[in-house]
């Protein structure tokens, strides 16, 4: 099964990582400044019509930190910029599926359902409701139903490590809240590279 039919067909199923219920949004990813502008400048979209910035609970923070530890710097001060959900799903899920170009996407939902402990090991996020966990028992057979490789989500994985990294030294040089910084994009003064 390609990528486009399983996620396609979760999404149908009405249970696809896209979708969210009001009572999980506490427990959604967050993104990084990078990506935040990635989409910000693909889209043209001012930050409050396609981000949330908001607070998330500790036992997210510890949960995620359990994962993989860079996910601490992620949430500075347990602040988080996540994606819009509007009527249940992310604000970029179209009929076709999502509506940004792969390049453009969030690392993680680049990288869903797997990602990296700190020793760089590849593991499966368990979701009941991921189709592909369903069909395959294995790393190799849910690579295989999304059409990627480990090599590749290792590569995409780097990328986030540093995009976390320069959105945390970015906030702790600045000693800046998120909201100012969305402030910034809006009014597009924010001219430094991430």
């Amino acid at each position: 099964m390609s990528e486009k039919s399983v996620c396609r067909i979760c999404h149908e199923n009405m249970t696809g990582c896209c979708l969210m219920k009001p009572d999980l949004e506490p427990y959604m990813f967050g993104l990084t400044l990078t990506e935040v502008k990635r989409i910000i400048m693909h889209c043209n979209l001012l930050p409050g019509e396609s981000f949330v910035v908001d607070r998330v609970h500790n036992d997210f923070v510890f949960m995620c930190r359990d994962i993989n530890s860079s996910f601490k710097q992620l949430f500075v001060n347990n602040f988080r910029i996540r994606l819009r959900i509007e009527d249940g799903k992310c604000v970029f899920l179209g009929d076709e599926g999502c509506k940004l170009p792969v390049d453009i996407r969030p690392f993680y939902c680049r990288i869903y359902p797997f990602w990296f402990t700190d020793k760089e090991e590849m593991i499966v996020l368990q979701s009941p409701d991921c189709l592909c966990q369903q069909e395959s028992d294995t790393i190799e057979g849910m690579l295989n139903q999304m059409g990627e490789n480990e090599d590749n989500l290792i590569t995409l994985y780097y990328q986030w490590i540093k995009a976390v990294d320069r959105h945390f030294k970015y906030f702790m040089k600045c000693k800046s809240c998120f909201k100012e910084a969305l402030d910034k994009y809006e009014n597009m003064a924010l001219k430094e590279k991430f």
